[in-house]
């Protein structure tokens, strides 16, 4: 008997802290800032007693299981959205368990604190007594406050999921309307939802004006923001084209309208050597231009010879014809129609150099296509050295 009496003042002591507990959490429950969390708790409770109830009906109409015998398999259907929102029961446990720790580390603090004042004799023990329940209390709240989060989270994931309905899609101005918060707090609020699978083919689009929740549409938006900037980069080629036909164009008219003007000049120029430099710079100014008209591509390599060099030569045609047709020619005249004359000379050149290396391409590609027929035909043994040898 006296081995058996500390349990038993064990087993009391223990029924009566659990007696206790129970009373605390009774009386907690029934307090006015509980209202709203009891029937959350009441309504989960009903919901799991529910689900159950429906998992026993169904596991009483299944077929029983025949050896041997293949079940069919049936197309799972594809969830758009969680059924149940992540975060509603383990919101309403961490609300219940955060004010269960909250509310009496709340009042225990504010009686340690009042002691603190009211006896000195015992203010040390009530200061460490007042440090050691603050993080408890502390740590209460942010559980409650997170729980009271989720549980928001989850309400507006519900709004969210009937404004969608039946639709693949919602717009992010109507989603916000329905929970009445701006924009940027439902993207923000979204991009979490689909980070923890509430919206398991959830999708925000690059303007961040619509959500999808399914793959098959997101897929389609791609598609079509795909053929839009196919659609963009064609018309702005073609832009392109047209704006470079255009400049090509007129660099084509005017090149061949200074040709004309300096074959003007050279009509009323009698001198035979003058009007063969004058002839030859027309020829090589001609096929310059045809050149070019046949490869646009090389139009800007062009550009200082049609904005300089061939003003400047017509410039100093009519000068050359302006001085021929003075009727007295000093010695002035004579000394700047000859420098004319060898500065038409030396244009020549110049021009003559602009159309070899207009053709600079395409004798390199000649000269790459030349030496990989020699090599092939060496390889073969068709050149005349691999014969002999």
């Amino acid at each position: 008997m006296k081995d058996k009496q500390p349990f038993e003042d064990l087993e009391r002591q223990l029924s009566d802290l659990g007696d206790q507990i129970n009373q605390t959490v009774k009386d907690a429950l029934h307090s006015e800032g509980f209202e709203e969390l009891k029937g959350s708790v009441r309504s989960v409770g009903k919901e799991v007693g529910r689900s159950v109830k429906r998992s026993v009906r169904e596991s009483k109409r299944r077929k029983p299981y025949v050896k041997n015998t293949p079940v069919p398999m049936e197309p799972q259907p594809v969830m758009r959205v969680m059924r149940k929102p992540a975060g509603n029961v383990s919101g309403v446990l961490m609300q219940v368990f955060g004010l269960l720790g909250a509310i009496p580390t709340s009042i225990a603090l504010l009686v340690f604190t009042a002691l603190f004042f009211a006896v000195p004799m015992g203010a040390v023990s009530y200061a460490i007594a007042a440090s050691c329940t603050a993080p408890v209390c502390l740590g209460s709240i942010v559980l409650t406050a997170c729980g009271k989060s989720r549980r928001r989270r989850a309400q507006r994931f519900m709004r969210y999921q009937a404004q969608l309905g039946s639709d693949p899609y919602c717009s992010i101005q109507q989603l916000a309307a329905s929970v009445g918060e701006s924009k940027d707090f439902v993207v923000k609020d979204l991009r979490k939802m689909i980070q923890r699978g509430m919206f398991p083919e959830g999708h925000i689009d690059e303007q961040q004006t619509c959500l999808m929740v399914t793959n098959e549409t997101y897929q389609q938006y791609l598609q079509a923001q795909e053929s839009a900037k196919r659609r963009l980069q064609g018309e702005e080629q073609k832009q392109e084209s047209a704006a470079q036909d255009g400049d090509l164009e007129a660099a084509i008219a005017e090149g061949r309208d200074y040709i004309w003007q300096i074959r003007e000049a050279n009509r009323a120029i009698p001198e035979p050597e003058i009007s063969e430099e004058l002839d030859r710079l027309g020829e090589i100014s001609s096929k310059i231009f045809s050149h070019v008209e046949s490869h646009p591509e090389k139009l800007p390599e062009i550009r200082r010879f049609m904005q300089y060099y061939l003003p400047t030569t017509l410039k100093l045609v009519k000068a050359y014809r302006e001085f021929n047709e003075q009727p007295v020619q000093g010695e002035n005249i004579s000394n700047t129609k000859l420098e004319i004359c060898r500065a038409l000379h030396t244009i020549n050149r110049a021009f003559e150099n602009l159309l070899d290396s207009l053709f600079q391409n395409e004798a390199l590609d000649i000269s790459t296509d030349i030496s990989a027929l020699k090599t092939m035909l060496a390889q073969e043994g068709l050149t005349e050295d691999q014969f002999h040898k």
